[in-house]
């Protein structure tokens, strides 16, 4: 499974590699939720002040192996010794746009992830998926982060 990293910087940076992410800075609204930006399918940019070492990820939406016919995000933010947030939600696309599937949210020191899945109940068919994060260091540094794999069928 392909996955994407963002480093937490100082500088403001371009990220080139797979996956999508969306504009963000070292300012922000505390505790936003990634639903309120709409999802980007462009790539942007990164900043963050958390220290070197820091990061948050987003992996590739993917047909759950816990849960047969469920679809699956997974995000974390990793900074060791600072309290750490992450919020993600799963979108799928449909004829007027993206529709949000599921989400989750977790806290902790130095590492957390938690997941957004599209219930095996409520899925069907062939769909492009979004996972778009939120990430939060205890110093108020954030990120997003976001990846959209294409054709998951439930």
């Amino acid at each position: 499974m392909r996955r994407h990293r963002v480093a937490l910087a100082t500088a403001l940076s371009a990220v080139a590699v797979g996956g999508v992410v969306a504009a963000s800075s070292a300012q922000g609204a505390p505790g936003a939720d990634p639903a309120a930006a709409p999802p980007s399918t462009a790539l942007g940019h990164v900043a963050a002040a958390l220290p070197s070492g820091c990061y948050g990820q987003t992996d590739r939406p993917h047909n759950s192996t816990h849960e047969p016919g469920s679809i699956n995000v997974v995000a974390r933010t990793v900074c060791a010794g600072l309290g750490v947030h992450v919020d993600t939600a799963l979108y799928r696309s449909r004829w007027y746009g993206w529709q949000q599937r599921g989400s989750g949210s977790n806290n902790g020191v130095g590492s957390v992830t938690t997941n957004a899945a599209e219930s095996a109940a409520d899925c069907d068919g062939t769909h492009d998926y979004l996972g778009s994060s939120y990430h939060e260091a205890s110093n108020g540094a954030w990120a997003r982060t976001s990846n959209r794999a294409d054709r998951l069928t439930c």
